[in-house]
């Protein structure tokens, strides 16, 4: 009988420790996502449009420095610098030599995506769409059986769905 017992408080024990752990996994993915989320708002704020000529030679030319001058300081030649100021412009120049330019002229690189909604309202969207297709395909399964559901009660299904999958935001979220 003790034996039984203590397999049983054994299980009850492992299975608490899970549900802990599996919380706690869901709260730091969750934590996680709010921290990212406060950041992005921030730099969604800020309207900034890339100048046509991009940024190094736009600041170059603003602050009154020469090509021969920035590339003086940069150790490359001329030609050199104005090359990376086209791959600037063409979106194929390094983050990493966007940063040491940078550094030559006392500026710091920031570099961050913006969405176009905050992370939750897109974890949100992908959720209800997992859902959607969950819900549909089963119910086309149970129309085959002659099972259908009502319009209600598929909407019903798809909201329910989609907020397990949102709460829980499991790996196949993003398949």
């Amino acid at each position: 009988m003790f034996c039984v017992y203590t397999m049983y408080m054994l299980y009850v024990f492992c299975m608490f420790m899970f549900y802990i752990i599996s919380n706690m996994s869901y709260t730091n993915k969750r934590l996680q996502l709010e921290q990212i989320d406060e950041q992005l708002f921030k730099v969604k704020r800020i309207d900034i449009r890339v100048p046509q000529s991009g940024w190094i030679n736009a600041i170059r030319s603003a602050i009154g420095m020469s090509a021969r001058q920035l590339a003086k300081r940069l150790n490359i030649s001329q030609q050199a610098l104005d090359a990376l100021e086209k791959r600037e412009v063409e979106e194929s120049i390094t983050l990493a030599k966007l940063r040491e330019v940078g550094e030559k002229l006392d500026l710091k690189l920031v570099y961050s995506f913006v969405p176009k909604e905050s992370l939750e309202q897109l974890v949100r969207t992908q959720s209800r769409e997992i859902a959607k297709s969950i819900v549909l395909k089963t119910n086309k399964q149970m129309t085959i059986e002659d099972q259908k559901i009502n319009d209600k009660k598929i909407i019903k299904s798809i909201k329910k769905r989609a907020k397990e999958i949102e709460s829980k935001m499991p790996k196949y979220l993003w398949d």
